[in-house]
């Protein structure tokens, strides 16, 4: 039941807006890394306008979320439950070889439980961690993502990419007439998340229609951008043209 609740986007827009990530960010990377305000990074320019998750918590986005799948009510524990007073527990896997994502971890517990979610940390090494994740044995996880250097999010949140742990294919069951049951299978639809790639792909549209889709879909939970850290000698001499886009750029002019 609680793993069913993670795979409505309703749930994961409850979560997400329920975390203070401005103080994640502060608290567990120590200032280096900027609130995620949708899946591109705030910086890049042509999505930023059309992003809006916000970095601070807001109750009335959860509270919204959770009645629209039955969570209505505040039990004596303090968590939003049904009808019948239950409330999904989930668990959030994280490496706990990585002190800042442990910490991470923690803050994103606390802060969900304040907003009457219950998430339960589990902290497990980076071996255990890879093969839970591979072998699907986890509710959450909290991970790092590199990018390709195209940016395309395809492999992180289409069903069957390599780092899209949790996302679910989407399935309806077709119903079929009574004289032919032997036929009647689920139908596996495009996702909004895959069509809106391949349409992108394809240059039937912009940027904007991705960073909207993946919003409004959330497949994953974006948390925050890690920024890239340069450390530079006084002895490195020439022309040195380095830009927060590329910090090699014209390295191979430098002088030492």
């Amino acid at each position: 039941q609680s793993y069913g609740s993670l795979q409505t986007k309703e749930m994961r827009h409850a979560i997400s807006s329920a975390l203070d990530r401005e103080k994640i960010c502060q608290t567990a990377y120590y200032n280096n890394a900027v609130s995620a305000t949708g899946f591109f990074n705030p910086y890049f320019k042509p999505a930023r306008a059309h992003q809006t998750i916000e970095n601070k918590p807001n109750n009335k986005i959860t509270v919204e979320n959770l009645s629209k799948i039955g969570y209505n009510n505040m039990n004596s524990n303090g968590y939003y439950a049904n009808a019948v007073g239950n409330n999904p527990v989930f668990s959030l896997l994280v490496n706990s070889e990585n002190d800042s994502r442990v910490a991470a971890a923690k803050l994103i517990s606390q802060q969900c439980a304040a907003a009457g979610i219950q998430i339960n940390v589990v902290e497990c090494t980076y071996a255990q961690y890879v093969e839970r994740l591979s072998s699907g044995s986890f509710q959450l996880y909290l991970g790092e993502i590199q990018l390709l250097d195209n940016m395309d999010f395809t492999q992180l949140v289409v069903a069957g990419g390599s780092a899209s742990y949790g996302v679910a294919e989407n399935v309806t069951t077709t119903e079929t007439p009574e004289a032919q049951p032997e036929i009647e299978q689920p139908l596996v639809t495009e996702s909004p998340c895959k069509a809106i790639l391949n349409s992108y792909h394809a240059g039937q549209c912009g940027i904007s229609d991705v960073a909207g889709t993946l919003l409004t879909e959330m497949p994953q939970i974006p948390v925050c951008y890690l920024n890239g850290m340069l450390f530079y000698n006084d002895n490195i001499k020439g022309d040195v043209a380095a830009s927060s886009s590329d910090i090699y750029l014209n390295f191979e002019n430098y002088e030492f």
